[in-house]
């Protein structure tokens, strides 16, 4: 007998934004985790370049950087703006004809069975084409929410046979923007499984990591484009009056790992440097207290890996809750200033308040989110 065909799965996301393609990775892993490496053809679809070329301009991980990095108020008033539902309207009738036009070729040509989004760019456009082809209700849609509590009206699509939600907030928000509660499941962000596995000691993953296994050890990062005042903290710790190590992820921030790298004599402690790098998980665990901005994978990492934060800042927008949640849920502290960080982590130290933070992670993680996410996901699709 013929082996069957195996089945299809798209995935929509743009390259805007690590999370997003985190979320996607994660997924995917998981989901041949599940059903074995080639039970599925996994087709990875960037939104933004499909669109046509002003939106791929405006949705292209250059623009959102450079937004984040030279206008970041600007950007956080658009967002905002454009949450207001008239306005939001208006937008996906612009975004609409070339990108439900590139949609529908994808899916006339392809046939998938089952179509994932981790950003909400297409959601409104990916139903109509369905709607058009005579498909709504017939291939499943999903869509898996990558912010935690601020959910933007992108996202709230009431078609989508199932939308997965981080929070109670998100889950509220998704209902009050017009989706029914039996179609809003809380879950979790996913994140890469090697984030939810068993590992060795904390003082062995830092001799692998040319570190001493008994320094109290500080990850500093921000996100995957290296973004907050990263170089502004490293120089404040050296007033920290502690027996210290620190780990920089400076991510796609060329110019801040070379900085950082030419001034390592500098610091008063011994200083690791990291690019971009796949190596997170290990790196989360091997550190005793974390230094980012407020983003939302980010956190679920952080939960997952039990590892207390600091949030130092936040994008204007859709991460503007995160840090009030990440003291509501006593799992870090939230503090923007470099300077007053040092206070804030002797604090922790003195008070045994980091050992309070990792039971408080522990109450809220999820310790299979992923897999209990793509399990759902496939139940749905596939029952």
């Amino acid at each position: 007998m013929n082996n069957p065909k195996p089945k299809k799965i798209f995935y929509l996301f743009t390259k805007a934004g690590g999370g997003h393609v985190a979320a996607l990775e994660a997924l995917k892993r998981a989901i041949k985790d599940l059903k074995g490496e080639d039970a599925f053809i996994h087709k990875e679809i960037d939104v933004s370049a499909i669109g046509g070329k002003i939106q791929g301009l405006l949705w292209s991980r250059k623009t959102y950087s450079c937004a984040l990095k030279y206008f970041p108020f600007l950007y956080g008033m658009l967002f905002k703006l454009f949450n207001i539902k008239l306005l939001t309207e208006m937008l996906i009738k612009l975004n609409h004809p070339n990108l439900g036009r590139s949609l529908r070729k994808l899916i006339l040509d392809e046939s998938p069975d089952l179509i994932i989004s981790v950003h909400p760019l297409a959601n409104t456009s990916l139903v109509r084409v369905l709607k058009d082809l005579g498909l709504l209700g017939k291939t499943p849609i999903v869509n898996v929410v990558t912010e935690l509590i601020y959910i933007h009206r992108f996202w709230a699509v009431p078609e989508f046979d199932l939308t997965i939600v981080a929070t109670e907030e998100a889950k509220n928000k998704c209902i009050e923007y017009g989706c029914s509660p039996e179609r809003v499941k809380l879950i979790g962000i996913p994140v890469d499984p090697r984030f939810l596995q068993a590992y060795p000691d904390k003082g062995t993953l830092r001799l692998g990591m040319g570190l001493s296994p008994d320094k109290f050890t500080i990850l500093i990062m921000g996100g995957a484009e290296g973004f907050g005042k990263i170089y502004d903290q490293v120089r404040a710790l050296n007033k920290l009056q502690k027996d210290f190590q620190v780990i920089v992820i400076a991510g796609r921030n060329d110019k801040l790992f070379e900085r950082l790298e030419s001034e390592k004599e500098c610091f008063k402690f011994p200083l690791k440097l990291y690019g971009f790098t796949k190596e997170v998980p290990i790196i989360m665990r091997a550190a005793d207290l974390l230094l980012s901005k407020s983003g939302p994978q980010t956190v679920v990492e952080a939960i997952a890996s039990e590892l207390p934060l600091i949030s130092t800042g936040y994008i204007p927008g859709q991460e503007e809750p995160i840090p009030e949640w990440v003291e509501k849920t006593g799992i870090g502290k939230y503090m923007a200033n470099p300077k007053e960080t040092v206070k804030i982590i002797n604090e922790l130290i003195e008070k045994k308040e980091i050992e309070k933070m990792k039971k408080n992670m522990r109450r809220i993680k999820n310790p299979k989110v992923t897999y209990e996410t793509a399990g759902v996901i496939l139940s749905l699709a596939f029952h």
